[in-house]
């Protein structure tokens, strides 16, 4: 349970992170980008959402949640390469989400374990 806690931590730093690059990214970005990354941001605040329920799903040990709400992320990091595929652009966010899709996986991992 520890370590599941501590790779929530870093998913939420590392989406934390992540939003602050979509404010750099959205300076040079293109109109289309510019809309994209604020759907990105959106996300990102979905993905905060969800890492707070997995704290307290981790706190009554309920390892469904925890596996659901990792699966929400992902895919919220998926949709944003999506818009950017979309559009024809390559995503500034791409290593980003591409991270963020792996600290789901390594948590829906760890919450086998339980």
């Amino acid at each position: 349970m520890a370590v599941l806690r501590m790779q929530v931590d870093a998913f939420n730093k590392r989406t934390e992170a992540a939003r602050a690059h979509v404010k750099e990214a959205a300076v040079t970005a293109s109109p289309k980008a510019r809309t994209v990354l604020d759907l990105c941001n959106n996300l990102y605040l979905d993905v905060e959402d969800n890492l707070g329920a997995c704290r307290r799903a981790i706190g009554f040990k309920d390892a469904v949640t925890i596996r659901a709400t990792m699966g929400m992320a992902a895919q919220d990091m998926q949709n944003c390469d999506e818009q950017f595929r979309q559009i024809g652009e390559k995503n500034p966010m791409e290593q980003f989400d591409a991270s963020l899709v792996e600290m789901s996986e390594n948590c829906r991992s760890l919450s086998n374990m339980i």
